[in-house]
């Protein structure tokens, strides 16, 4: 029978014992060392970053009309549709973002997002008409905005897949410095005040006062902030 036997270790020879000795071996601590290797793994980090942050940014500005250091925390975002996207100087954008910015028959959409606005990770934004987001603002992960219906209310639309109308669109407003909380969902027409909260989980159909706390399914106030708390 030809080739060759394959190579076998003998665990009772002298290189074996060798080896089992050297793996079982460790460098003496050394602050100094920890030191120099936790600030390599800092820098390289560091760098990973500024390079897919370079990457992100190059392709966006292909499909958006871009502020200035404006910070990609992960994969380019899913953009679908032919409508209008801005975005401010010094916004935060997450990881696996999905947007929807523009319908048939309402290629005139737009998402505008303000400056120093951060949206968390796997945000979903729907846009046929507007969605505009004010400066400053906190959108939490897994949060879905919509100013449309999707699918036509009429059973017999639906089922023909016929496009939505005017009367299942309106636009969304979220006004400077509010909070939306994680996995909360904002539907069409709604108006969310200014340094406003919507808690967790909520499902918000209809306007949210300035400085006042929302929350449930539908949402409603449950607290005033009042500006001692909001300074």
């Amino acid at each position: 029978m030809n080739g060759t036997m394959p190579f076998r270790l003998d665990r009772n020879g002298p290189s074996y014992r060798l080896l089992k000795r050297l793996y079982g071996a460790s460098l003496p601590h050394s602050v100094l060392l920890g030191r120099l290797l936790g600030a390599e793994r800092v820098a390289r980090q560091m760098l990973w970053r500024w390079i897919r942050n370079q990457y992100v940014a190059q392709v966006m500005a292909g499909r958006c009309q871009l502020g200035r250091e404006i910070v990609w925390d992960g994969d380019v975002p899913q953009i679908f549709g032919r409508g209008e996207i801005r975005i401010g100087d010094r916004a935060r954008i997450g990881n696996r973002q999905t947007w929807v910015v523009g319908y048939p028959g309402y290629e005139s959409a737009r998402l505008l997002i303000g400056e120093a606005t951060s949206i968390n990770y796997q945000t979903l934004i729907s846009v046929a008409h507007e969605v505009r987001i004010g400066r400053d603002c906190l959108i939490a992960g897994e949060v879905r905005i919509f100013d449309n219906n999707n699918h036509p209310v009429d059973p017999e639309r639906r089922r023909v897949r016929a496009p939505i109308t005017e009367a299942e669109v309106a636009p969304v407003i979220i006004e400077d410095n509010a909070w939306i909380g994680m996995r909360s969902i904002i539907m069409k027409g709604v108006r969310v005040g200014h340094s406003a909260i919507v808690g967790a989980g909520s499902v918000v159909t209809s306007d949210v006062p300035a400085l006042s706390i929302v929350a449930g399914n539908p949402a409603r106030v449950v607290k005033r902030i009042e500006r001692e708390q909001q300074a």
